[in-house]
């Protein structure tokens, strides 16, 4: 198991266990990700969200992560504006999907999926890694440049439409500086 160690809002430690990164997650996006560049519309919070993150990058897919707290309205504009390819939830959230989905022309939508279980018209997560093919190799994956796409966030959209954000695979770069003289990592 991994370990998330994080803080409460009154500085209380508070650890938090995720499980190890997944083999079988990059094979199966990769399966429906044949030309790089797939969009992928990830509600979270769920301990998936760690192990999903990195293998959309390793894959060359575009990750556009929308909080829990949407409504079907912000979910249907974040996957339309976004032409998601493949949508990733939980239970809690996929009724607001379905909703969603009900009221937009989604052509260009590949696959539902659920981390945590079985619902109409979606697949079980590790069912679909367990699908996969056995090695993904590095022949396997487009080649990733620094202007390729890497993620897309939607702004919170206070007084409009939320706008999107798109963030190329440069980007994590500048965190590089935050974690040193902010934070104080070094490793």
């Amino acid at each position: 198991m991994g370990r998330f160690v994080g803080y409460d809002y009154q500085g209380i430690y508070l650890p938090r266990y995720f499980p190890p990164i997944k083999p079988g997650c990059e094979r199966a996006l990769r399966s429906w990700n044949k030309k790089g560049g797939s969009r992928i519309h990830h509600a979270r919070p769920c301990d998936e969200w760690f192990y999903i993150l990195i293998a959309c990058h390793k894959i060359g897919a575009v990750v556009m992560p929308a909080p829990v707290i949407l409504l079907s309205s912000d979910i249907e504009y974040r996957i339309m504006k976004g032409n998601a390819n493949v949508l990733i939830t939980n239970r809690a959230n996929n009724a607001k999907v379905d909703e969603a989905l009900r009221k937009s022309d989604t052509a260009f939508l590949r696959r539902r999926l659920l981390v945590d279980g079985e619902a109409p018209g979606w697949q079980n997560f590790d069912r679909a890694m367990s699908k996969a093919l056995t090695r993904l190799d590095r022949a396997d994956v487009d080649e990733t440049l620094a202007g390729d796409s890497f993620i897309i966030y939607f702004t919170s959209g206070t007084t409009k439409y939320p706008k999107m954000e798109h963030h190329l695979c440069y980007y994590p770069l500048g965190h590089l500086r935050t974690a040193g003289l902010w934070h104080g990592l070094t490793d």
